[in-house]
């Protein structure tokens, strides 16, 4: 993936969560530094059998900015077309839920979100909108 092409989506992504008034925290070398390591493969079916192209072509908000989740480096993953079609507008845990991806692919890109810059906030979030409370 180019860098022309991290831009262009960076600044979409800007520009629907400034839309929006989500807080938007992106910049160009955090996707860069996402998508090598990667290895420039899909993050959602790089590891299965469930594609047959695993080179990522765009990159996706793993938790969409509609359910006004942050653009932070940890909402950020690189796909293939395949798999953006199949995800549409959804979360990764509907991902996960249809069986579209397994479950250790589902651990492993939790733990990644959750270990980026902007993992705290994506953490919050995720307890938002899952109703987990801390003890």
């Amino acid at each position: 993936m180019n860098k022309k092409t991290i831009s262009s989506w960076i600044r979409q992504a800007r520009y629907r969560a400034n839309k929006r008034n989500i807080y938007s925290d992106l910049q160009i070398s955090d996707v860069q530094e996402i998508v090598e390591s990667f290895d420039g493969k899909c993050a959602y079916c790089s590891e299965t059998t469930n594609c047959q192209k695993s080179e990522a072509d765009t990159l996706d908000h793993p938790f969409p900015l509609s359910d006004d989740t942050p653009n932070v480096p940890a909402n950020v993953l690189p796909i293939c077309k395949k798999m953006k079609a199949t995800k549409k507008n959804h979360d990764l845990a509907w991902l996960f839920a249809t069986g579209a991806i397994e479950r250790d692919t589902y651990l492993r890109l939790v733990k990644f979100i959750l270990s980026r810059r902007g993992g705290d906030t994506m953490k919050k979030h995720i307890k938002t909108i899952t109703g987990i409370q801390d003890e």
